[in-house]
């Protein structure tokens, strides 16, 4: 789902930022705006990626998602979930950690 770096301090991609607000929103983990979803990169987003890193049991919540990581892995299970409408389970840590 991420295929560029998501963090504070970088360029994201605006495909990534909707992908992203998306999933979190469908789980309860961002508030869209009065003026709706837009392909910028806001605090909330961010605070979002950081309460599913928590969820998830991650043991340093950053609010960053780099491609294929356990970040980018839940954040695309959470999408597959909302897209289909179904419930949404998120322990990414524990199924990815090696």
């Amino acid at each position: 789902m991420v295929r560029k770096l998501l963090s504070r301090s970088a360029n994201a991609d605006p495909g990534d930022v909707l992908a992203t607000k998306r999933a979190l929103a469908a789980a309860g983990l961002y508030k869209t705006p009065e003026w709706g979803l837009t392909s910028f990169p806001d605090e909330a987003m961010f605070k979002g990626i950081e309460a599913l890193q928590r969820r998830s049991g991650y043991p340093r919540p950053d609010g960053v998602a780099r491609p294929d990581d356990d970040t980018a892995h839940a954040l695309a299970h959470l999408h597959s979930g909302a897209a289909k409408g179904g419930p949404i389970h998120v322990n990414a840590y524990e199924q990815n950690r090696s």
